[in-house]
């Protein structure tokens, strides 16, 4: 169990993936969309214990090191994460509340600088009746799918008509040329 004020907040929506190294990525934010992202790794056969996850932040000399405090290695206000390894590269799939849609990026490593990492709009919201190929209503969510490609990278994208209650679907989008 972890506590909902861990990291400042910043600890309650986590997204994982396993790198080639052994440890265990997690970049996490907090369930209120309102946060920035930081990131931690952990072994995978601690990912229970609390204090097995080594945060990554700034160290007293101002370089960035494990086991420092966290700080944000992306700033903003994030929703539904996804982080997934992907043709020896990383892509971060998220959705951004403010700007109304779905975005991705693409890194060398989780602890590269995300903040220069490629980055691009995979998907944006609209109103309903008003939908095509890269508009959804009510978009939220939106996760890689295995089996994606950085040139052929699939989603599934959640809506949902909170107005009426219904419909709620899950959605498949197919995104070509990542990079």
């Amino acid at each position: 169990m972890f506590a909902a004020n861990l990291h400042g907040g910043m600890f309650q929506l986590l997204t994982w993936a396993l790198g080639d190294d052994g440890y265990v990525y997690v970049l996490s934010t907090g369930f209120q969309r309102d946060k920035p992202v930081i990131l931690h790794r952990v072994r995978p056969d601690r990912l229970t214990d609390p204090g097995a996850y080594e945060p990554w932040g700034r160290g007293p000399d101002g370089r960035w090191a494990w086991g420092s405090p966290p700080v944000p290695v992306l700033d903003g206000a994030f929703g539904e994460l996804c982080l997934r390894p992907l043709g020896g590269r990383w892509i971060l799939t998220w959705f951004d509340q403010g700007g109304y849609r779905f975005e991705g990026l693409v890194a060398d490593h989780p602890a590269a600088d995300l903040r220069t990492a490629h980055r691009r709009t995979l998907l944006r919201g609209t109103s309903w009746g008003a939908e095509d190929d890269t508009h959804v209503a009510r978009l939220y969510g939106g996760y890689v799918i295995p089996g994606s490609t950085l040139g052929d990278l699939h989603l599934s994208v959640s809506q949902w008509n909170t107005e009426a209650g219904w419909p709620y679907r899950v959605m498949q989008f197919r995104v070509r040329g990542l990079l």
